[in-house]
């Protein structure tokens, strides 16, 4: 994804819009945040679950994306229902899991993040909402795997592949977060990250007891 080129830089350093350059609504200003190869994902997903590595900040600030993050909450929302409903002992489908899928992992996607950026406004730090929503969304990834595992009918299990998911998501938001977000001090970072992480934990318990 090359630069957007119609941002300008004002005398305050806040990027604006160049005369004459394609608005916030404009297909233009948008396809940019989904050009990225097939090379550059393969390396994108390979950093974000190898716990020995999970540095994935400097791909999101060099080349933010909103790619993966979509291409992974579709997928999440599509083995989780069809998964969820295998795991069930009712013969018919659920179909609301759909709507519920929906609506939980897009509203995650979307929410957290600004959750996280509104307090970090607040407390005079620096962040980029679309560089929180790549973080985000990549944190999704391990649940992909684990919500296939889940299948199998012992919630002992489900919950163990579910929290290894956590662990792994977890790792990933501690390893970045406090790299995209440039937080005021130490307390304002341990606040920022201890809501991201408490919004994982709650994410992952109602997706084993909605789905599983």
């Amino acid at each position: 994804m090359g630069d957007v080129k119609p941002q300008a830089k004002s005398a305050g350093g806040a990027s604006t819009t160049a005369p004459g350059g394609p608005s916030l609504f404009s297909i233009e200003s948008w396809q940019a945040y989904f050009n990225l190869n097939q090379f550059e994902l393969a390396e994108r997903l390979m950093i974000c679950v190898d716990p020995r590595k999970m540095e994935i900040e400097p791909h999101i600030t060099e080349k933010p994306e909103f790619y993966t993050p979509f291409w992974a909450s579709a997928c999440l929302i599509f083995t989780l229902f069809v998964f969820g409903n295998l795991s069930s002992s009712k013969e018919a489908y659920n179909y609301e899991l759909i709507s519920a899928g929906v609506s939980y992992i897009f509203g995650y996607l979307l929410f957290v993040p600004l959750v996280i950026y509104l307090f970090a406004k607040i407390q005079n730090s620096q962040s980029s909402y679309s560089h929180l929503i790549n973080l985000f969304g990549y944190s999704l990834l391990p649940y992909l795997p684990a919500s296939v595992l889940a299948v199998v009918r012992y919630s002992l299990f489900q919950y163990l592949v579910l929290f290894a998911a956590l662990g792994l998501s977890s790792l990933l938001l501690l390893k970045n977060l406090k790299k995209i977000v440039k937080f005021e001090n130490d307390y304002t970072a341990f606040i920022g990250t201890c809501i991201a992480i408490g919004v994982q934990f709650l994410f992952t318990v109602f997706m084993k007891l909605k789905f599983y």
